[in-house]
């Protein structure tokens, strides 16, 4: 996994290194001169930008803060030009000062290659994912029940660990008639999964029961659950037994079916 300051690819000899933040390296970052005019022929003011911003965070986290005369203000001026010169010393760049795509890869978030390059290729490009990790499963369809979208699934690896259902939808077997089901199971983990790993759903049912979005559900000053219900004349504050919570649902005791219960926005 790369992290910021982490050494995406070399190209000739010299790094290419991973910022991790909101914006992106689209255009090269520099100090513009006094007096320096554009195509058009208007004069540049100075270069600002959360792009700038996010440079010099990186640049003083890394310790090239021009002996300590670097703010972080997202405008590119002199010390910011003389901290990058720094950086560029210390990893093995030309110390020009300015910085683009040769040098640097904006994302936002950590990454995980894919690519596997080996020494002599001829570089073309990286294949990157997320840093987490997800589980495809296929299976019968009974299994939909288990393993709704947003529900949690425990994962019997080494170390056991969680993850969320973030997919799930029907397949054609190989038989083209035969319905499957392709669930994806999203979750952090750096331990070895090894060859396979066993994944366990779950299903609440319950008979009779009277439900309320959990959204429903407020707290008042003694710590009980209540919830407010439209008498017509106007919300009633009902003190509520709280049951059983599923996903987005909450199975409760205390009110009459047909209730009219105030969920907030």
């Amino acid at each position: 996994m790369l992290e910021t300051g982490d050494v995406v690819v070399e190209v000739g000899g010299r790094p290419v290194v991973l910022v991790v933040g909101e914006s992106p390296l689209y255009r090269p970052l520099r100090l513009v001169r006094s007096g320096e005019r554009d195509e058009a022929g208007a004069r540049l003011g100075p270069l600002k930008g959360p792009d700038v911003e996010q440079l010099q965070a990186f640049l003083a986290a890394a310790g090239h803060d021009d002996n300590g005369r670097l703010i972080v203000d997202g405008e590119f001026g002199i010390t910011t030009q003389r901290a990058v010169k720094q950086w560029q010393r210390a990893v093995g760049h030309p110390a020009t000062g300015v910085v683009d795509t040769s040098q640097m890869i904006f994302m936002t978030t950590s990454l995980l290659v894919d690519s596997r390059l080996t020494v002599g290729q001829v570089f073309e490009g990286l294949d990157i994912s997320g840093t987490e990790v997800v589980l495809q499963i296929v299976g019968s369809t009974t299994l939909r029940e288990f393993f709704a979208p947003g529900s949690s699934v425990e994962i019997l690896a080494d170390p056991p660990t969680t993850g969320t259902v973030t997919q799930s939808s029907r397949v054609s077997g190989e038989t083209g008639v035969e319905q499957l089901i392709e669930i994806a199971v999203e979750f952090g983990y750096s331990g070895d999964l090894g060859q396979s790993v066993q994944v366990i759903g779950s299903v609440t049912r319950a008979r009779d029961a009277l439900t309320i979005p959990v959204r429903a559900l407020l707290a008042d000053s003694n710590g009980r659950w209540v919830v407010e219900v439209d008498s017509g004349s106007g919300p009633q504050t009902v003190a509520v037994d709280l049951l059983e919570v599923v996903d987005t649902t909450a199975i409760i005791a205390g009110l009459d079916e047909g209730d009219q219960v105030v969920v907030p926005l």
